[in-house]
Formats: structure tokens, sequence, C-alpha cells
């Protein structure tokens, strides 16, 4: 998968993941659905980019890697809920809040897609290329 189909699925899977939490959070109007949106694309492309760019420089482990999503879904957090604060219009919970869930939301809806992706992929290479997974 390319850098850009790659993004435009990630963005894909965030904003289906953010619009149905936001819906269920009972954010209501439309205004406040359009920022997520507009915010999410300017957002998700970054620190997807940034994450694919740096993963392969990451020679310390998995650990710092792990420390830099960190911090990037920190800064994100943070940049998400100032512009929901400025632009979001009335909103059912707290802008910085109201962003956190929405992130932890679209993280472990693309961890669980991806770790379904891996699953997948490493039964159909157990089931179609059999000399590399020898059973006994």
């Amino acid at each position: 998968m390319g850098l850009i189909q790659l993004l435009v699925f990630n963005l894909s899977l965030t904003l289906a993941s953010e619009l149905v939490i936001a819906f269920i959070l009972n954010v209501r109007g439309i205004r406040p659905y359009i920022v997520i949106v507009l915010m999410n694309i300017i957002t998700n492309p970054a620190i997807n980019t940034a994450l694919r760019l740096t993963a392969g420089h990451w020679h310390a482990g998995r650990a710092l890697f792990y420390c830099v999503i960190f911090l990037f879904e920190a800064l994100v957090i943070l940049t998400e809920g100032l512009i929901l604060k400025k632009h979001g219009g009335a909103l059912p919970v707290k802008p910085y809040l109201l962003s956190f869930i929405l992130n932890l939301s679209s993280f472990l809806t693309g961890l669980l897609c991806y770790s379904m992706l891996r699953v997948y992929s490493l039964a159909v290479a157990f089931l179609f290329l059999p000399e590399k997974y020898p059973v006994s």
C-alpha cells in the first residue's frame, strides 16, 4: 500500500470512528461535525506521515517509538482541543475532553484494524505458504 492510499485509509478510519463517537456523545448541529472533519484532514495525515517517516529510525526499540506516538498524539489532542474550543460551537463536553475521547477512539480503532489485518495476513501466509511455516 502506497503512502497516499495509507493516508486515505487512516483518515477514513479516523473520521468514521470520531464522527460516530461524536454522535454517541450527543454532539448536535452541523458545525462541530464540519470542524471535526476539517481538523482531522489537517492533523491525521500529518501525524501518520511523521510516524511513517520516522518508524524505521527507531533503533532503540519499540518503547521509544511508542513514546513518540504518545507525544504526537498529545500534541494532536491539544491542537484539536484548541480548534474545538474556538470553532466547535456548543459542545456537550469540554473541548479538550472531547478531543481526548475522539482521538482515543480513533487510536483504538486503528490498533484493532491493524491487528486484525496482521492476523489475517499471517493466517493467509500460513495457509498458502506452508513451506515457510512447517508444522513439525
